[in-house]
């Protein structure tokens, strides 16, 4: 904090009520939580991410990589499934608290990143040219100060 650094984690659900207090310790941290905070999918309701995910959100200033969602997925999974937790993040951070990211070598197990441009750029194609700017690139250019 003091040093201007900035703080890359993950956390599963369950874990991220630690952030929350985490972030609110030390609230001149830049923290990024990577891989969508690892929603969950087993079942419609995506708690207690969902929930949890909004904490966050309301009570720190924390980023969220949109990025490594597709191994949380289940065996026989649906886009409207996934596309569920995309509302979500959007709803809750917002374009300019999300940065896009690939996830590549590690998403090759469970998908690949053909895959994953193609379904992630199809759902963020219906956001204005200046939302898609900020998850493509503004919100990680201001979060890591490039």
């Amino acid at each position: 904090e003091r040093l201007g650094l900035g703080l890359d984690l993950m956390a599963f659900p369950g874990e991220i009520g630690t952030l929350v207090t985490l972030a609110g310790r030390h609230p001149d941290l830049s923290i990024n939580l990577n891989h969508c905070g690892y929603s969950e999918h087993g079942d419609d309701s995506l708690e207690p991410w969902r929930s949890e995910m909004r904490a966050l959100s309301e009570q720190t200033d924390v980023t969220v990589k949109f990025s490594g969602v597709m191994w949380r997925l289940p065996p026989h999974w649906r886009n409207d499934l996934l596309f569920q937790a995309f509302d979500h993040l959007l709803e809750t951070f917002g374009p300019g608290r999300l940065m896009w990211a690939s996830d590549w070598p590690h998403m090759e197990a469970h998908s690949n990143y053909a895959e994953w441009t193609s379904l992630s750029g199809d759902y963020l194609s219906r956001l204005s040219d200046t939302e898609q700017a900020a998850i493509f690139g503004a919100t990680a250019t201001r979060t890591y100060r490039l």
